[in-house]
């Protein structure tokens, strides 16, 4: 069974496709919370903000928006790994090493991130 199926069909949630493009996403809107489950500790710097922006978009007025990074405690629990990213942004890095045959390793890649670069939007 394929993953969107089973979320549906054993879980009763509802599950979308997605696309690469943040400004393709179509889910509606008026959400209450939207959870976001292992995308962001995959984007590339380009890509962060419109994902955030475009997720935020979706939420009704006072929502709340989830998601997972590989964020501090990922980073002190495994140092060799996440020691060998270069910060070029503080608290932020991204090395392309997809492991997602069908996108390459410039859109999905490994992105640790600290809380405190990131921008909250209204």
């Amino acid at each position: 069974m394929e993953a969107r199926g089973f979320k549906q069909d054993q879980l009763g949630v509802v599950a979308k496709p997605s696309d690469l493009d943040p400004s393709k996403l179509n889910v509606g809107s008026g959400y209450d919370l939207i959870f976001v489950l292992s995308l962001f500790s995959h984007l590339p710097d380009k890509s962060f903000g419109p994902w955030l922006k475009a997720l935020y978009s979706s939420l009704a007025p006072g929502g709340h928006l989830m998601f997972t990074t590989h964020g501090e405690g990922a980073i002190e629990a495994h140092p060799g790994h996440f020691g060998a990213f270069k910060f070029e942004k503080p608290g932020y890095a991204y090395r392309g090493d997809s492991d997602q045959p069908d996108i390459g390793s410039s859109e999905y890649g490994t992105t640790p991130a600290r809380q405190d670069p990131l921008v909250f939007v209204d």
